[in-house]
């Protein structure tokens, strides 16, 4: 993404967040003093305990979005996230060129995830966050329509195309800020170090679920 389009999704999300519901569109948390950490992809047995046991130490939580081919693979890490009292969202059954699928069958992929999460936690999915932020129009609409609230976020990480040292250099000079929701990814173990980076540098802060 260059500078011009980057300054004008920029401008889209302000927009965004001053008009619409955050039941439809949540971009930006809304208690004081917290930031919202959220993770996609997972999960991964070799990356999200670790980083559950790491976010327990802190007395963190967060929201993570599951992909729903990971879930098959591993419920127990469903229950476990549930357990340690983190929120879970879906991002898609299986992630691939989702932007470019009919809308048809992103909803059939959506219903498909959601139904595995709900068995394994016993409760409906309400979020969903669309795989690399592409959420079509016509899809946002449909959500809306099924009672699920798209999620995006207000500080990317870049944790999916930087090393730890990298994105922890990105999120020096760019910090995150109060009610910030944070993009980054637990299928990589690289996160676990941007991950405690960020719970030691905002001691102040409360670390909220969706």
């Amino acid at each position: 993404m260059n500078a011009a389009s980057s300054k004008i999704t920029s401008v889209i999300k302000n927009l965004l967040l001053k008009i619409l519901p955050n039941s439809w569109m949540t971009i930006r948390g809304e208690k004081p003093n917290s930031i919202y950490l959220t993770f996609d992809d997972g999960p991964d047995p070799n990356v999200t305990p670790l980083l559950l046991d790491l976010l327990k130490t802190r007395n963190a939580k967060a929201t993570f979005f599951l992909i729903g081919t990971n879930i098959e693979a591993y419920p127990e890490l469903v229950s476990q996230i549930i357990a340690n009292g983190h929120s879970i969202g879906n991002h898609s059954y299986d992630h691939k060129a989702f932007h470019k699928l009919a809308l048809q069958t992103q909803l059939d992929q959506i219903i498909t995830t959601n139904n595995l999460i709900e068995k394994i936690t016993g409760s409906k999915c309400k979020l969903f966050r669309a795989p690399g932020g592409r959420l079509s129009f016509a899809l946002f609409l449909s959500l809306i329509k099924l009672g699920i609230t798209s999620v995006h976020w207000s500080k990317d990480s870049m944790d999916w195309q930087q090393n730890c040292e990298q994105a922890i250099s990105n999120l020096v000079k760019k910090p995150i800020k109060n009610k910030d929701i944070v993009l980054l990814h637990d299928d990589d173990q690289k996160v676990l170090g941007i991950t405690e980076y960020i719970l030691n540098k905002h001691v102040g802060y409360q670390f909220e679920k969706i």
